[in-house]
């Protein structure tokens, strides 16, 4: 029992420290795999954003359903890599659904046909509006390929950390980037 102990103890140790010395590619896909995987650390920052920018928990609901479908079908294939001392650039091709398109043709429609939009009072009906953009998301089934840069810094334990995306890279990785 002892020997299996300490076996499983010196595969934990020993896995431990493989994690501390991942490559900066390694890092990124790691990053990457936690959106495929649907991580805590993800779905909780899924869920603080979709908390600011819906009011009604029926469009969280359908938003976040959208949003975890995208991590599950997201696809990604790293192009390059450049490492020099203490920074790194990971280069990756992201393929993901076209969700941008979709989005930027609701607000498109918005202008044509403000009117279908108004409430009683003649002032826009936001939720008539979130309502329609969702349906028109909903039905996405393209996908789009965008490449992201990935900046990468080793911190002082040597451990490498990625750099804060753009906004424009976080909204190319959620498919919801209009060009």
């Amino acid at each position: 029992m002892k020997k299996i102990l300490l076996s499983l103890l010196i595969i934990l140790i020993s896995g431990c420290s493989l994690n501390m010395n991942l490559t900066p590619k390694q890092t990124v896909e790691n990053y990457l795999n936690k959106y495929k995987s649907e991580h805590n650390d993800v779905v909780s920052q899924l869920k603080e954003t979709i908390d600011a920018a819906f009011d009604k928990d029926e469009y969280k609901e359908r938003y976040k359903t959208l949003m975890l479908n995208q991590y599950k079908k997201l696809e990604y294939k790293v192009t390059d890599e450049i490492t020099e001392s203490d920074s790194a650039v990971v280069e990756v091709e992201v393929k993901v659904l076209d969700y941008g398109t979709a989005s930027k043709n609701a607000d498109e429609y918005l202008l044509e046909h403000k009117e279908e939009f108004l409430d009683e009072n003649k002032k826009l009906d936001n939720d008539k509006f979130q309502d329609y953009k969702l349906s028109l998301m909903e039905k996405v089934k393209d996908e789009v390929t965008y490449t992201i840069e990935f900046n990468l810094t080793k911190d002082d334990k040597g451990k490498w950390e990625i750099d804060s995306l753009s906004d424009n890279d976080l909204e190319k990785l959620h498919g919801i980037y209009i060009g």
